[in-house]
């Protein structure tokens, strides 16, 4: 087999492929072979056919099968002769065969760059560390209080900032309507922003049962082209007015949410902070390094990995958005928008990748079944579901199995990095302080320039 490369792009190439005729023909005798042993036709005994009377039956099948065969297993071998990961699905074209000749094929695929890394080993890096006061933990218990409040409905007074309303409004632009421009007890904290500009404050007042037209301008930037930059009148009749009553926080409190006493519910929320604040640290801390690997490693990167990393991002945007009950459609959401929302983000994520792989590579970073079954085990209970049927879920679907043990082997590969840095852990407080005196330092130079 011979195979020619052609560099189209810098992670694109054209294999142009040629198999040999005795390769061919060794593939259609078998065919034939393997045919003849069961084709049953009328006048002949079974496996007693004439290959020349199959071939009258079933020659265009059968080299259809053979290219079906030779062509894969060319292409497959294309690539490792040349040490190409693929990243896309081959586009084959130009497939030429005549009888007694070779089979000729091109084969257009995005393949994996080559990175050189120059260092990954005894980077310099610091972990921040939050220390938690009272003072937090208040705060967080006062954020669990707020989310188990009543609304109480108010009669005889008017609105004010802080309330819950129930609202139906339609809206008009130059006397007209427009696509989606009404609602029906559509319920809103004044104050919250979640309506354009100025319209929450707008309610501030009204009564129970009063109506009132309510104009804003609607942002240049509005993800609905129809309304970007228009001025809108919404017709809006308040039905309901509630206010919120926060819970007391006593010992009562704490016992509805499964704690013995008030002491003991600050404790599981301390608890609960430390290990948010000892994650988040330590994702500040990988980050930090991946963008540092980021910047000092140049090489191109594969567009076909880019699409699909920037349409699984988009399709959990929208699965988010819908969950939260959000009418994607209804806003006029637009894919292309956050296409270019999240294409940033999809091109760092297929760059981590990469470099995680080179670095597992070059350290020869394997994963062994134990870590296979501890994932499973982990992923259980963060779902609720089976262990024993996700592992039956993964014995199954193979192609997940594989993507899991490359999370697995990425992640390896990335403590390995932070195993081997140099890291300076400092309070989040010093480091505060260090900022500060960093942007005084820049502004004093700017200032002498």
């Amino acid at each position: 087999m011979k195979a020619e490369v052609e560099r189209l792009e810098e992670c694109k190439v054209a294999l142009k492929i040629e198999v040999p005729a005795d390769k061919v023909r060794e593939e259609l005798d078998k065919l034939y072979n393997d045919l003849q042993k069961k084709a049953n036709l009328p006048g002949f005994r079974r496996g007693k056919v004439p290959l020349d009377v199959l071939k009258t039956y079933f020659e265009r099948s059968i080299r259809a099968d053979a290219l079906d065969r030779l062509i894969p297993d060319a292409y497959q071998k294309a690539l490792k002769e040349n040490d190409f990961i693929p990243c896309s699905q081959p586009k084959i074209e130009e497939v030429k065969y005549e009888d007694n000749k070779p089979l000729n094929f091109k084969a257009t695929v995005e393949i994996k760059p080559k990175i050189i890394l120059k260092r990954y080993k005894g980077l310099k890096a610091k972990r921040i560390i939050k220390i938690i006061t009272e003072e937090d933990v208040n705060r967080a218990l006062e954020r669990l209080a707020s989310r188990h409040v009543e609304f109480i409905t108010v009669e005889n007074r008017p609105t004010k900032k802080g309330d819950w309303v129930i609202i139906d409004f339609v809206g008009s632009m130059e006397g007209k309507p427009f696509k989606d421009n009404e609602a029906k007890n559509f319920s809103l904290e004044i104050g919250s922003k979640t309506l354009i500009g100025d319209f929450e404050d707008q309610l501030i007042g009204l009564k129970k049962g009063e109506e009132k037209e309510v104009r804003v301008k609607f942002p240049e930037d509005y993800h609905n082209e129809e309304l970007t930059g228009k001025e809108v009148l919404f017709k809006v009749n308040l039905k309901e007015i509630k206010e919120k009553n926060l819970p007391e926080i006593n010992d009562e409190f704490a016992k509805d949410l499964k704690s013995s006493s008030l002491k003991e519910l600050k404790r599981r929320i301390r608890e609960d902070l430390e290990r948010y604040e000892r994650e988040h640290s330590e994702r500040i801390l990988r980050d930090n390094l991946m963008d540092w690997l980021i910047r000092k490693t140049s090489f191109p990167f594969p567009q076909a990995m880019v699409e699909r990393e920037l349409e699984a991002m988009i399709e959990e945007a929208l699965t988010r958005m819908r969950y939260s009950g959000i009418d994607t459609k209804r806003m006029g959401i637009e894919e292309t928008k956050l296409k270019e929302k999240y294409r940033p983000s999809a091109e760092r994520k297929v760059k981590n990748t990469l470099i995680l792989e080179e670095i597992a590579k070059q350290e020869n970073i394997e994963v062994n079944e134990e870590e296979i079954e501890k994932r499973i085990q982990e992923m259980a209970l963060s779902t609720g579901q089976k262990k024993e049927d996700l592992r039956d879920f993964f014995n199954k679907e193979r192609s997940h199995l594989a993507g899991l043990k490359e999370e697995i082997r990425l992640k390896k590969a990335l403590d390995f990095i932070i195993n081997e840095a140099r890291i300076k852990e400092v309070t989040q407080k010093r480091r505060l302080a260090q900022m500060v005196r960093k942007s005084k330092r820049n502004r004093d130079a700017d200032d002498r320039r």
